[in-house]
């Protein structure tokens, strides 16, 4: 079998898939161990309704916010639980301003004490009213059966505020399914 290529560059592409496969293996050998932690615990997936009460600069311009949420949470052991949040918001502006319309994803990592919940969430805040972005919120909730109630600070970007989120979960799969 005739090869156009000179015999030192078909070893040297062997050598580079077979480093290429070694590579994906690694990388892809603790994600499956993960998937199934996380596939032995509980995915939960609802709405949520939110009120925002504006702090820092952004009270100066806003009176109060609402805002609409689809969330996920996965309960990865009794104490820990890990979760996603895609959410539309209007914060509705003083006297004459216009409201401010935003949208935004967090996640987040949590820690539950019975059914007392605090956590940390990570943020990424877009709109054509703000400028791209990354906040930092606090959250401390309850949680009874498939409803969940929580508070969130939000502090590092321009935007802040002291939040109230309301969620009901649509759906639970998984272990211990509500």
């Amino acid at each position: 079998m005739r090869s156009d290529r000179p015999p030192n560059q078909k070893g040297r592409l062997r050598r580079l898939s077979g480093w290429t496969l070694l590579g994906a293996f690694l990388l892809l050998a603790p994600t499956q161990d993960a998937l199934a932690q996380l596939a032995k615990g509980e995915n939960g997936l609802g709405v949520a309704m939110k009120g925002l009460v504006p702090t820092g600069k952004f009270r100066g311009t806003s009176d109060f916010g609402v805002g609409f949420a689809v969330v996920d949470g996965f309960r990865i052991s009794e104490e820990f639980s890990v979760g996603a949040d895609f959410s539309f918001y209007s914060a509705f502006g003083k006297g004459q301003s216009e409201s401010l319309q935003f949208m935004g994803g967090q996640l987040g990592g949590y820690y539950h004490g019975g059914p007392v919940f605090v956590g940390v969430d990570a943020g990424y805040f877009f709109g054509k009213d703000i400028q791209n972005e990354f906040d930092v919120l606090l959250a401390v909730g309850y949680e009874a059966e498939k409803l969940e109630i929580a508070f969130h600070y939000n502090f590092l970007g321009e935007v802040n505020w002291v939040g109230l989120r309301l969620g009901y979960y649509l759906a639970v799969f998984g272990q211990g399914q509500k």
